[in-house]
This record gives structure tokens, C-alpha cells and sequence, in this order.
């Protein structure tokens, strides 16, 4: 059984990953964050300079300053990912 410590640290994982690519696949049911500022750190790993070009400047530091958690659909309407496609299920 995962913790949630494990589990914290896969969105994470998955995050840097999907910043990183070049074409970013989403399920419909994924959830996006940037999480450092809700743990009271700055986001200096890198996303934050991707998030910037992916999303554009309003987006980024919209998403940047809130620390909110937002839909695949969302994240497709900000140009975060490319497709959004069904959950396997």
C-alpha cells in the first residue's frame, strides 16, 4: 500500500515529466498543481520557465500564485497538454 508521502512524491515525478515533454498526453481524470508554493518553496526546479511557455504569462503566474489543483480539461484550454483522453480504466 502507498502513502500519501508516496504518493505526493509520484505527482511530483509526473509533474517535472509532463513540463518536460514535448507532447503531453493528459487522462481525463488527471489533476495538475504546482505544488512548491503550497510547501512554502520556491518553484526554481525548472517548471516554472516551462509552465511560462506552455501557458503563457497571464496562465503561469496565475496558476503559479494560487497553488490551485486544476482538470485535464483545464489544462488542455491553457495549452498545458495537447489531447485529453479517456481514463483507463
Amino acid at each position: 500500500m502507498r502513502t500519501r508521502r508516496d504518493r505526493e512524491h509520484l505527482r511530483e515525478t509526473g509533474k517535472l515529466k509532463g513540463f518536460a515533454g514535448d507532447i503531453v498526453v493528459a487522462a481525463d481524470d488527471s489533476r495538475f498543481c504546482q505544488m512548491e508554493g503550497k510547501r512554502g518553496l520556491a518553484p526554481l526546479g525548472g517548471a516554472h520557465f516551462r509552465y511560462v511557455t506552455r501557458a503563457g504569462w497571464g496562465n503561469a503566474m496565475y496558476h503559479l500564485m494560487r497553488c490551485d489543483e486544476f482538470s485535464a480539461a483545464e489544462a488542455y484550454g491553457i495549452g498545458l497538454v495537447q489531447e485529453v483522453v479517456g481514463s483507463p480504466r
